[in-house]
């Protein structure tokens, strides 16, 4: 919000009450009814030397004029000052007072009219999440809110404004927040008072230096906040930017965009459609490089976050996007797929990498890839040959194991061929051993230390992927054709859109899972089998399509239920549980509940 001094508004010439509200003593701080026919009012007493301090009064009026005021019974003592009342829904009053059994200076108290005694009933504290031992005054009630000034709570300086949410006895709840700058100042800053709606728009009283005398009114209103987003996509080869990329924008609100990136990279969503608290998903498409995505939100945005932007009178936050793009043209390293020395097995980290994999095989699947493995020198180059061999085609199986088609994967063997070239953006194993552009070549590695051989030999048993075609077309399933007429149509019903399966991701949560598929978490637990105590693993394999045809699933897999082993499984289908073992490499001992097993 900004603040103005309320004398720079096109106002009438102020009209003094009637003489029977006003008098010589000190009136102020009033607030009417509904329907505007009764007056309530603070009269301070001026009589010297005599401590009367402060009351409420109330007025009727009786048809144009108001009737003598007559002073409202809060409290039996006369020595108790009170003043400053609210009304709510004209059942509740919220005062300020100095009354007995107080937290110390003046506390903000709540009564209730009770209908049948026609008064208002004993003043109850308000409490200290609202109370202090310094002052608290002008209480003011506007959309669940109570708006007050106080000295006692942490603030800039004098009296400050501060707010709190109250619960459905309008007594308060949670933490109270100071509104800050430019609402309250070095100065006293109190009495605000707001119109009706959801725009922060109203006055306050304020001392502050810029002012035109001692207390002055002042307006505020509530700078409107819009957003945008920027980003720009690279190439992850060379950090080159990619031109004519599609970006697809949605947010979980519904909201859906479609842009280009520039010349340079760049693209740019502007709409007043983009809101805060949100979260969006991007996703990059371009050919000849593979699909890719990000997300970014914009939650728990202060006015910090924000930047005036004053020839369009807005608040204006800009969201950066940085994304990525790996071109289809070069091997492209997995950095965990490495391998012991002599064996073919997948340590837990390339199951990870390999899940990787198989997201990228489901964003894109139009593309075909090569699995390459690699060797070191520490052997016959025949067997080398022959144990590369072997580590591509456990990739490829446990590829095949997290849904991806065979015919969309070609493993092999490099043997020892192929020394590795320290690229200028590796990040694998051993990152910073080696510059730049050194190939790991056998006569080269024989002339490094011990240790720096090995890391250079774990770098060259490494596994990467190329992709051989991008116009893949899965096979027709000639059952589904044989149902369609000629027209193409579906004899009967619809057949079912293909179902997608899904890989969960390192740390990734039910919420993440749904945001990442557009699909509700009652619908991913009703695809997957209802997921009771289940919690989402690395490598998890989830049906994500809401009404997908997952027979092609389903017929090669089994879920795994709670308190299952190995034998009682393997048991139920007629397997050997070594069988059943070798189709699964991702598990070990213990299997994973809500996971599936592939079983032929």
């Amino acid at each position: 919000p900004k603040a103005n001094t309320a004398r720079l508004q096109n106002f009438s010439d102020p009209v003094m009450l009637t003489e029977i509200i006003n008098t010589e003593d000190h009136e102020g701080s009033g607030v009417f009814d509904a329907r505007r026919r009764t007056f309530y009012f603070t009269r301070c007493m001026d009589v010297k030397q005599a401590q009367l301090g402060c009351g409420i009064y109330q007025t009727r009026k009786a048809g144009i004029n108001w009737q003598d005021p007559s002073p409202v019974v809060l409290t039996t003592d006369s020595s108790e000052s009170v003043g400053h009342p609210h009304l709510i829904d004209d059942k509740v009053m919220v005062f300020a007072g100095d009354m007995t059994d107080g937290r110390g200076g003046k506390d903000l108290w709540i009564t209730t009219f009770d209908k049948k005694k026609r008064g208002w009933g004993m003043p109850v504290n308000m409490g200290p999440l609202v109370n202090t031992t310094g002052d608290e005054l002008f209480p003011y009630v506007h959309d669940g809110y109570l708006y007050f000034a106080s000295t006692g709570h942490p603030g800039m300086g004098g009296y400050d404004l501060f707010r709190i949410a109250l619960d459905k006895d309008n007594l308060p709840k949670g933490s109270v927040m100071n509104l800050q700058a430019p609402i309250n100042s070095p100065a006293d800053d109190f009495n605000l008072i707001l119109r009706p709606g959801d725009i922060m728009d109203g006055y306050f009283v304020s001392n502050r230096s810029d002012g035109k005398g001692s207390n002055d009114i002042w307006s505020l209103y509530q700078v409107p906040k819009k957003h945008q987003i920027s980003g720009n996509v690279l190439s992850s080869k060379d950090q080159s930017p990619i031109a004519g990329v599609t970006v697809k924008v949605r947010g979980k609100n519904g909201f859906s965009q479609i842009v280009q990136t520039d010349g340079y990279g760049n693209f740019t969503v502007d709409s007043d459609d983009l809101q805060a608290d949100e979260t969006y998903s991007f996703a990059f498409e371009r050919k000849k490089f593979l699909r890719n995505g990000t997300a970014g939100n914009t939650m728990g945005l202060t006015l910090e976050n924000y930047s005036f932007q004053e020839a369009s009178n807005v608040y204006m936050h800009t969201m950066s996007v940085a994304g990525s793009m790996e071109p289809i043209e070069i091997p492209i390293v997995l950095p965990e797929v490495n391998f012991d020395l002599a064996k073919w097995d997948l340590r837990p980290t390339a199951q990870v990498a390999l899940d990787t994999v198989a997201r990228t095989m489901v964003r894109n699947p139009n593309i075909v890839i090569q699995l390459r493995s690699h060797t070191d020198y520490r052997d016959a180059d025949d067997k080398n040959v022959i144990l590369s061999q072997k580590r591509a085609d456990t990739c490829v199986k446990y590829l095949i194991s997290k849904g991806v088609r065979a015919d969309r994967l070609e493993a092999v063997g490099m043997g020892e061929g192929t020394p590795f070239v320290i690229a200028g953006n590796y990040e694998g194993f051993g990152k910073g051993a080696f510059k730049e552009g050194t190939e790991l070549t056998e006569a080269l590695i024989r002339k490094m230390n011990k240790a720096n051989q090995e890391i250079a030999h774990q770098i060259n048993r490494r596994t990467d992927f190329r992709v051989l075609r991008d116009d893949y077309v899965p096979p027709v399933d000639e059952a589904a054709l044989a149902n369609t007429d000629e027209a193409g149509q579906t004899k009967g019903d619809e057949v079912a859109v293909r179902g997608v399966i899904y890989v969960v991701g390192d740390r990734e949560s039910y919420s993440v899972i749904c945001k990442s598929n557009n699909i509700t978490l009652a619908s991913l637990k009703k695809l997957n089998g209802d997921l009771r105590g289940v919690r989402p693993f690395p490598g998890m394999q989830m049906k994500v399509t809401d009404g997908g045809d997952y027979a092609w699933f389903d017929k090669d897999h089994r879920q795994i239920q709670r308190n299952e082993t190995w034998k009682t499984i393997a048991k139920e289908l007629g397997m050997k549980l070594k069988a059943l073992k070798a189709l699964n490499p991702e598990y070990g001992k213990e299997l994973s509940a809500g996971g599936y097993l592939l079983v032929q």
